[in-house]
């Protein structure tokens, strides 16, 4: 009956527009990653008799066009401002904000960086700023929304649009550039994610209790789940917090994990078009494929661990430490095989779409792992999280166009091999200092000294038997 209880429920409606949020998070970000090929790529017009050839509208070299993709992650900097706002305010709140001022200032794009460039950096350094105030505002919405139980299904379903954003976006965006130019990408992303914001809004409170369209059954449910109280001290917790080993564990993976999200995302398109020469058109097709498995894999990686830890068959720890250190050590496998290998296009798209899957297991055991470390300042750690998030996303484009600068397949096998190496070193250090149980500066003092009696009253208890 909780099953189908489930499915009607009011939390995975919410984790359907989360699903559709993250997918416009995508969108958000990855419309420059297509737009910039038609932006900085010489066109041939067919004048009848003749040909002539256009220059392209921005002449951006390799290492430009790396710090332009890369840029917007700086904004994320200030992501511990969004952590306590998304704490203070509420979770939806923020990220309703947020996502309405990336929304106009995406629109606007054609026209800024028309009128300057430097305008335009700052531009997507505001992007970046909202864009990491929402990335910590679902970690405290969910904080809120999902019970522990369903807490691995929900969290999977949402981060799954972020996958599911390529498979879909990266054709239409392919396409409307290809017949409209680059300025209908950002009209086309920009409006509707504002259409979002319009349903999300009046439809998605900040917390259960908030709202009035859900059952008094479900309300019940979400509420039998053992709540713990929020620290008091916060300076206090920020000193414990930026002390512990599984905290900085789980901040290396994060960062591995953003970089190779990056990577194999922001830089297909240029890798695909730089092996294979085609068109703008088809290259966010070919773009998409490596991510459509994910659609359906993230959801069964969420059910796989929720029913791992509904059965108690493993340990927190043990199932995040599993599909973290294996994810990682495929990963660098798959890595070195697409280096090592002569070019084959199926090769290469087989790799592609199995290193695609580690990833996504990886952002969903990350995102839980905030979760399960601090439950009820879950804001605060993932804002925390977000800088880790920040140096992997912002180094991706950034490596990849000092590596590669003359489009060559040695120059990209080298990035691959120095990044599978990452890897299996980052799988390490999280197999020895990585956790899944709630660390002591998650608590409030009072929670803690009873936490700590009612230990020693069960060992004494033990002791007497």
């Amino acid at each position: 009956m909780e099953k189908y209880r489930f499915w009607f429920s009011k939390r995975f409606f919410v984790g359907i527009l989360a699903f559709i949020g993250e997918m416009n998070i995508f969108a958000l970000k990855a419309n420059l990653n297509i737009a910039i090929l038609d932006m900085t790529t010489a066109k041939e017009i067919d004048m009848g008799n003749s040909t002539i050839t256009q220059s392209p509208e921005f002449n951006w070299d390799s290492k430009t066009k790396g710090f332009v993709l890369g840029v917007s992650d700086f904004g994320l900097l200030l992501s511990p401002i969004g952590g306590y706002l998304a704490m203070r305010f509420g979770g939806s709140t923020v990220l309703s904000i947020s996502n309405l001022i990336i929304s106009i200032l995406t629109i606007l794009t054609p026209l800024i960086i028309r009128f300057s460039f430097h305008l335009f950096i700052v531009d997507r350094i505001i992007e970046g700023i909202t864009q990491g105030f929402r990335f910590v505002s679902f970690a405290e919405l969910w904080s809120q929304w999902s019970p522990n139980r369903d807490r691995s299904k929900l969290m999977a379903l949402t981060l799954t649009g972020l996958y599911a954003g390529p498979a879909i976006v990266y054709p239409i965006f392919g396409i409307v550039t290809h017949k409209y130019g680059w300025p209908a990408t950002f009209y086309f992303s920009g409006g509707l994610s504002l259409l979002w914001s319009a349903i999300w809004i009046p439809l998605v409170p900040n917390s259960p209790e908030s709202d009035r369209w859900i059952s008094k059954e479900e309300l019940s449910y979400i509420q039998r789940d053992p709540k713990q109280s929020r620290p008091k001290n916060m300076k206090a917790m920020w000193k414990s917090m930026m002390l512990s080993k599984p905290v900085y564990a789980l901040g290396l993976v994060e960062m591995l994990h953003t970089y190779g999200y990056t990577v194999t995302v922001v830089c297909l398109p240029m890798y695909i078009q730089d092996l294979t020469g085609n068109k703008i058109d088809k290259v966010g097709i070919y773009s998409a494929i490596p991510t459509t498995i994910n659609i359906l894999t993230m959801p069964l990686t969420g059910y796989v661990l929720d029913y791992l830890k509904n059965t108690n068959l493993m340990t927190t720890t043990q199932m995040h430490k599993l599909f973290t250190c294996g994810a990682l050590g495929s990963g660098g496998i798959l890595l070195l095989v697409m280096a090592y290998l002569p070019y084959n296009f199926t090769i290469v798209m087989t790799c592609l779409i199995l290193l695609k899957l580690a990833v996504s297991m990886i952002e969903v055991v990350c995102n839980l792992n905030v979760l399960a470390l601090a439950p009820k300042c879950s804001s605060v750690l993932s804002s925390f999280m977000a800088l880790f998030y920040m140096l992997g996303s912002a180094s991706g484009p950034l490596v990849v166009a000092f590596i590669v600068t003359d489009h060559s397949p040695s120059q990209w096998n080298l990035s691959f091999i120095a990044f599978a190496v990452i890897l299996c070193t980052g799988a390490v250090f999280y197999l020895i200092f990585g956790s899944g149980e709630t660390q002591p500066w998650a608590f409030s003092t009072d929670e803690e000294s009873k936490k700590c009696d009612q230990w020693q009253k069960d060992l004494s208890n033990t002791q007497t038997t």
